[in-house]
């Protein structure tokens, strides 16, 4: 199922409120109605897919699942932490810093630059984990939503069909494409879900050997100049 950015069909930005939604959906549905457009045949497809839209971003628990959704397919993920810290981290290997080096190679002034750049990697790996966690949040909030509207679509068909009112096969055959492409959704979320807790459990490995490092060198300082580093 081809991904169908709601956005652009409501001419709205990402960040557009309940009541602008509401409005450009209106103001369109004005002009984009087929009988406005006898000798357009793309009039009712259109019409649907801003209906579609409407029905997804004017309801505050379906679009928490399409922004998974839309966040996936236009804008990257940051990297795992930032290139600076990379940098800083090769810079550290690539001068007698591996990744434990004696002090005695180093003079007071290079210990303590060192203190203070791992003190800053530490608070920006710190400050990633924050951002992937709340990250890992949203997905899983969004599946949980997603698995009760399916929950609740397979209830309410099976109600229909066994009180004997069910739709005409060409209703039903619409109805189940739906669900399976709820199904499919789920399942491109869960994908996410785990990379994003893989992740963090690498980004939470960086804090862990960043903190270890400044660790060493903290005790280094104390040990060689008799004073707590502050």
């Amino acid at each position: 199922m081809d991904f169908v950015n709601y956005y652009k069909i409501l001419q709205l930005p990402h960040t557009a409120n309940q009541d602008e939604i509401k409005t450009a959906y209106r103001q369109l549905a004005k002009t984009m109605h087929p009988d406005k457009n006898p000798d357009d045949c793309q009039a009712t497809l259109n019409f649907q897919n801003l209906n579609d839209a409407y029905s997804t971003l004017s309801d505050l628990r379906k679009r928490r699942v399409y922004d998974i959704a839309y966040e996936r397919h236009t804008r990257p993920y940051p990297p795992p932490y930032s290139t600076e810290v990379r940098t800083r981290t090769s810079k550290f290997k690539n001068e007698k810093t591996t990744p434990f080096p004696n002090p005695h190679w180093v003079d007071r002034r290079q210990v303590e630059q060192f203190i203070r750049q791992f003190k800053s990697c530490v608070s920006k790996a710190v400050q990633q984990v924050s951002i992937q966690k709340r990250r890992i949040e949203q997905k899983q909030e969004a599946v949980r939503a997603l698995e009760d509207e399916i929950l609740t679509a397979r209830f309410e068909m099976i109600e229909i069909y066994e009180c004997g009112a069910g739709p005409s096969n060409l209703e039903r055959t619409k109805e189940y494409p739906q669900i399976q492409a709820q199904e499919r959704i789920k399942a491109e979320l869960e994908a996410d879900l785990k990379e994003e807790e893989e992740k963090l459990a690498s980004l939470e490995r960086q804090v862990l050997e960043f903190n270890l490092r400044l660790s060493y060198w903290e005790n280094k300082w104390n040990v060689f100049y008799g004073e707590s580093y502050s």
